[in-house]
């Protein structure tokens, strides 16, 4: 079977805003992919030849203003990417795909790529979108049963909401790793979720060197949401001083009240240590509590997200995740600072079907002192065509106080599939 999307554009699940939202919270909690039932009488050469292609395509134009700059960064990018998944063979099947990300025109902007990729351009802002060839995933997947499968190889891993793990697909080129890894239904009422990570796949080019153990369980909370424990052991080869142990806890639903009515929540909390050889003390924790309700199409929602830090403690950061929707769209927070990161935020979202939008708005300080960082205004506008084409316009703008610099974003990405 031949499959083809062509797109222009990122593409992220999301639970409260339409599946591709590059700006979600949430997204699929490693949940692998199904083909269907496997026919019995398929032969290997039948089941190689038998699979599903793909061709995606996806342009992107980011502009970023950034008083610490005197020159604008200008961001014209490509992605292109070839896939193929054959069909099932005794439980057996195989992915592989490989992208290729190009500027379209001038390369205006410090692409942050990796040795022989970065274009050094220092004297604008950052937009992490380098030019490379590479193979993004290439992987065996094995299903024991309907429940259990299992995956080796490079592969995306993409856990709840990314906040930990996840495959930054914002960025041009997504994050992947090296990895075996096993996901199952076994559990009553739940799923499990262990990835053994050997290898991480910047988005710069770059290729990280570690041991990871990811393990993950999330259980159905009857009528309300879901239960998801966690814990994630990391232990970098280059930098010990990364190296961490993080447990961890989330309770996140939606429920009903009347008959366009609903209440969201979502509260999470979790502890990171110092591990293995870190030269460095780490003892930082991250509570996460969100609450709020909508009416058919629109959702409104209050947050308040901390990150602690300080000099003595250190700080707690996610280093495999999908940074771009956490904590303002300006980019301004992808490492925590060192007095660690208070985020207070109000988000609206709505979705009528053709159009969908998002408001958002930040107040950030310091987990430890207070000191105000500055704020932050997102706003995003989709619209989707009768022909399956999205065309979309995101903007952020960050005031800062006292960290980082003012900095204004403005996105234009538009999408197309079949």
């Amino acid at each position: 079977m031949l499959a083809v999307a062509i797109g222009f554009g990122p593409s992220t699940a999301a639970a409260d805003v339409a599946d591709d939202d590059p700006h979600s919270r949430h997204a699929d909690e490693g949940r692998p992919v199904e083909s269907g039932k496997e026919d019995a009488s398929l032969s290997l050469a039948a089941a190689l030849g038998d699979g599903t292609a793909s061709v995606t395509v996806r342009h992107r134009y980011e502009f970023v203003t950034d008083k610490a700059f005197a020159l604008d960064a200008h961001a014209s990018t490509l992605r292109t990417t070839l896939g193929y998944e054959t069909a099932p063979y005794r439980g057996f099947s195989m992915l592989l795909e490989a992208e290729n990300v190009r500027p379209v025109g001038d390369d205006l902007y410090d692409n942050t790529g990796a040795a022989h990729r970065r274009n050094e351009r220092f004297d604008r802002p950052v937009v992490a979108d380098p030019g490379l060839t590479q193979v993004n995933q290439a992987a065996l997947r094995f299903a024991a049963n309907e429940g259990t499968f299992m995956t080796l190889g490079r592969q995306e891993i993409q856990l709840d909401d990314q906040r930990f793990v996840g495959a930054v697909g914002w960025r041009q080129n997504h994050q992947s790793f090296d990895a075996a890894r096993i996901v199952t239904d076994a559990l009553p009422g739940g799923r499990f979720n262990y990835a053994l990570v050997r290898n991480a796949h910047r988005i710069t080019g770059a290729v990280d060197p570690l041991t990871g153990h990811l393990s993950h369980a999330s259980f159905g909370i009857r009528g309300t949401g879901a239960l998801i424990v966690y814990a994630h052991a990391l232990d970098y080869e280059r930098d010990k001083r990364r190296s961490t142990t993080t447990v961890g806890a989330e309770a996140t639903g939606r429920r009903s009240v009347g008959a366009a009515w609903f209440v969201v929540y979502e509260v999470e909390a979790a502890r990171q240590a110092d591990a293995f050889d870190n030269p460095m003390s780490v003892d930082a924790g991250y509570v996460h509590v969100a609450a709020g309700g909508g009416y058919r199409g629109v959702t409104v929602r209050g947050g308040w997200e901390r990150l602690g830090g300080s000099p003595e403690s250190g700080q707690f950061n996610t280093p495999l995740a999908t940074l771009h929707p956490f904590n303002g769209w300006a980019d301004k927070f992808l490492a925590t600072p060192a007095g660690g990161l208070d985020d207070r935020y109000v988000r609206a979202i709505g979705d009528s079907g053709r159009i969908g939008w998002t408001l958002a708005y930040h107040y950030f300080s310091a987990a430890t002192g207070g000191t105000t960082y500055g704020r932050e205004l997102d706003l995003e506008f989709v619209f989707r065509t009768p022909w399956r084409q999205q065309i979309a316009v995101t903007a952020a703008h960050y005031d800062a106080k006292s960290h980082s610099s003012d900095t204004t974003k403005v996105m234009v990405w538009t999408t197309f599939g079949f």
